[in-house]
């Protein structure tokens, strides 16, 4: 199966369906993000104009965002 690559925009409507909330973009292309219950993580810079699939996973699972199941396009 293709890894899916999210555009940046992709990426940050799937952190905002998961009641997180950007808190800033970062001079090295980073970002700081707030959970719902306010506590923060840090989103890196996209590498090749986007991020991998795996990441959304490790990031779901590394800050325990709520599983939203994703509709296929």
């Amino acid at each position: 199966m293709a890894m899916r690559i999210y555009k940046p925009e992709e990426f940050a409507s799937e952190l905002l369906r998961r009641g997180c909330s950007m808190v800033r973009d970062n001079e090295d292309g980073s970002q700081l993000w707030r959970r719902g219950d306010g506590r923060h993580f840090l989103i890196p810079a996209p590498e090749s104009g986007g991020y991998p699939d795996w990441m959304l996973d490790d990031i779901i699972r590394q800050h325990d965002l709520p599983l939203i199941p994703i509709k296929p396009s």
